[in-house]
């Protein structure tokens, strides 16, 4: 009997162990392959953060992640409005070339490709977060995703879609396929008009001078009888609770990512599509101008082997595409306008050559394009009246004074270096798009495009 139940046990055993050895060899293996994070905080101007050297607590957590990620000082949009900005970042292509710059009738043609479809075809799952808006299937974004959800929280920018939206991309993440890599793509108005924080972040930033106003007529202040500086001084400090709320939104994204075990393996890119205007130049919103103020956009990465330090070469978010295929370890394409980084995010600096103004397009309400040095000099030329305006940005940091009609040569310097970065653009065919659904018109009206 002793020998039948010692031959029981080690049958027993046997099972147990074979049944753990096939489960450990069929349990799917995680993936080697480095995953990417791509954030874009909507209307985030790279001035209203610490790391950028804003004297308000706007971003305490984003300040310390940034000290050990690679900040690019002078990080340059390449459009001052959702739609365009956004194609660029996807396709690394600049407006004139992309040719979506018609928020009613084009979307991403075709023959256009987004870095996403190259990812997907090699293997990565593809999930998208995001607000709706410009950055919405009807334009062609949702191409090379497995998934593209929209948050409806924010239909009507209400603040707390952007917490609801981390909640959902941390889930799916949890159930994602760990033998395989992973691009996520989150998207928020947070801190977009009509700057609807909620408490305590609404009131947190209190100006003496500022007059309160109502927030819900968005950028339709400009030109109004009666709209003072104390008013947007208060549009102000509501946009600066806004991005803190938004930064402690981003603290609970990432601590989920740490006790996922993910980030370690992950590249992390923060950027925004453009910048906001609080009359430095007459004007509330981003609308109708390339100043200062809708360019300068945060532009933050991490990631393996990326080295924490502060870059402070120009570059442009059409750089995004090419930087991602260069960091994930796939061959070049032909198709960016943009220069890859990853030189730069490794430390390696003498190896990045390129000029270090940066281009960026208007062609919404005004025809207008732009190349800034963000450490010398900005050129804007009036493409329908042919006018020019330069301002000298060490002295000049606020753009207050035009110096073009004072330095003609100079202008036709630069005339020239536009004309022939012009000349390079080419515009690829566009899509069509399905009319907008009512939700969609609503969503507009209240973010204040149309």
């Amino acid at each position: 009997m002793r020998k039948l139940h010692v031959m029981g046990l080690a049958a027993a055993i046997a099972i147990v162990a074979a049944v753990f050895f096939f489960l450990k060899i069929s349990a799917p293996r995680p993936s080697d392959k480095p995953n990417l994070i791509l954030i874009s905080l909507d209307t985030l101007r790279a001035d209203r953060l610490g790391t950028y050297k804003y004297s308000r607590a706007t971003s305490p957590f984003l300040d310390s992640w940034a000290s050990g990620a690679a900040v690019f000082e002078h990080a340059v949009t390449a459009a001052p409005w959702t739609l365009p900005s956004h194609v660029s970042i996807f396709t690394g292509l600049y407006p004139t070339s992309h040719g979506v710059n018609e928020a009613k009738k084009r979307s991403i043609g075709e023959s256009t490709e987004l870095f996403t479809e190259i990812l997907q075809r090699n293997g990565y799952q593809n999930f998208a977060y995001v607000a709706g808006g410009y950055v919405g299937k009807r334009y062609g974004f949702a191409r090379g995703f497995d998934s593209f959800i929209y948050n409806s929280g924010e239909r009507s920018n209400k603040a707390r879609g952007f917490p609801r939206t981390v909640t959902m991309a941390l889930e799916k993440l949890e159930k994602r396929d760990p033998s395989k890599p992973f691009f996520l793509f989150l998207h928020t108005y947070a801190v977009h008009c009509p700057y609807t924080a909620p408490e305590p972040y609404r009131d947190m930033f209190n100006s003496p001078d500022a007059e309160p106003i109502d927030t819900s007529r968005c950028d339709r202040f400009n030109g109004k009888e009666g709209f003072t500086k104390g008013h947007a001084q208060f549009l102000s400090d509501r946009y600066d609770g806004s991005v803190r709320f938004v930064d402690d939104t981003l603290k609970t994204l990432f601590e989920g990512l740490e006790k996922q075990g993910v980030k370690d393996n992950t590249f992390i890119i923060i950027t925004s599509d453009h910048g906001e205007s609080f009359l430095e130049h007459g004007r509330i919103g981003h609308s109708e101008s390339l100043y200062k103020e809708l360019l300068m956009v945060p532009l933050i990465v991490s990631g393996p082997g990326i080295k924490p330090q502060r870059i402070s070469e120009a570059v442009n978010l059409v750089d995004i595409f090419p930087t991602v295929l260069d960091l994930l370890g796939f061959p070049a394409s032909t198709q960016p306008d943009g220069h890859t980084l990853a030189a730069l995010l490794h430390g390696q600096q003498e190896s990045f050559s390129r000029p270090p103004y940066q281009l960026s397009e208007l062609h919404r309400g005004k025809m207008l394009r732009s190349l800034i040095d963000p450490v010398d000099e900005h050129f804007i030329l009036d493409l329908e009246t042919n006018t020019a305006q330069l301002f000298k940005l060490p002295v000049d940091p606020l753009e207050t004074k035009d110096l073009a009609t004072s330095m003609p040569d100079r202008i036709s310097e630069w005339r020239s270096i536009l004309d022939r970065l012009s000349k390079g653009l080419h515009e690829r065919p566009t899509g069509k798009m399905d009319p907008a659904t009512k939700e969609q018109i609503e969503q507009l009206k209240t973010l204040g495009y149309l």
